[in-house]
């Protein structure tokens, strides 16, 4: 920037609901320049292709400002998707010219208008060929996260996180995480599950009876089954939102491995999951 720019964070809304924008923008007679990113749900982008989000925040940017788009075309920042528009405005002159990139969960945006010469020029290119990342800037909300509890993952074909929990009589327990969000305002948020014991059918009057019962002590989970290809799955399974501490989140695995491993020992004296 050519100068100090002015930060601010507004709400938008977008397909997923509403997120925040942070901006970083700075302007004077000659030219607007602007840096900034949204963070999407990381569910959404996993499942959401990024060229389709790449349209939709073209669209949304000719639609904000009623312009004509003039130039489309797709770049790239290392091995992250972007997309660069050129968009004229009616009643004003100059062009504003803006570069996008999907980087993990959040897309970023850096903007230049004014003149043709200063857009399309040394200070609109400098501006825009400024953009850097930091290290693992790349990396999705849950990566970043079990990278800073010092866990070891795996990412299965399913967008699941599988790691394993050690414990210090020899035991161990799979936890799977899966990233979700929440159903009523569509924050970040993650199931986190471990498995017990596969089964066929329905389980026994007496097995079920111990986990209703178990199901109204534990207050982070319950036990469910899910359907898998040997039958059933019985499972410890709990629900956080995206803004669980680290530790918060360190304890909640734990105790969803303790609580899942204490139940398979009790249920099958093994250690198969």
């Amino acid at each position: 920037f050519p100068g100090k720019p002015t930060e601010s964070v507004q709400p938008v809304q977008t397909e997923v609901g509403t997120v925040e924008m942070h901006t970083l923008s700075y302007s004077n007679a000659d030219i607007a320049l602007i840096l900034g990113y949204s963070e999407y749900p990381e569910v959404f982008i996993r499942v959401r292709p990024a060229d389709s989000l790449l349209t939709n925040a073209r669209k949304g940017a000719v639609s904000n400002v009623h312009g004509k788009l003039v130039l489309e075309k797709p770049i790239q920042y290392g091995t992250f998707p972007g997309r660069e528009i050129h968009i004229r405005v009616p009643g004003r002159a100059g062009l504003l010219r803006a570069r996008y990139y999907l980087v993990g969960n959040r897309l970023c945006q850096m903007i230049v208008a004014g003149p043709d010469s200063v857009a399309l020029g040394g200070v609109g290119n400098r501006f825009l060929d400024s953009f850097r990342l930091k290290e693992g800037a790349g990396d999705f909300p849950t990566e970043r996260l079990l990278k800073a509890l010092g866990y070891t993952y795996e990412l299965n074909e399913n967008r699941q996180y599988r790691l394993v929990i050690n414990f210090d009589d020899g035991r161990s327990q799979v936890i799977m995480v899966t990233p979700t969000m929440t159903l009523f305002d569509s924050r970040s948020a993650y199931d986190v599950w471990s498995g017990i014991m596969t089964y066929q059918g329905t389980l026994s009057p007496e097995v079920a009876d111990s986990l209703l019962v178990r199901n109204g002590e534990v207050d982070i989970g319950s036990y469910q089954s899910l359907p898998v290809e040997e039958g059933k799955l019985l499972v410890f399974s709990s629900k956080v939102t995206g803004e669980q501490t680290r530790e918060g989140f360190r304890n909640l695995l734990l105790k969803v491995a303790s609580e899942a491993d204490e139940m398979e020992k009790h249920l099958t004296g093994e250690d198969e999951y």
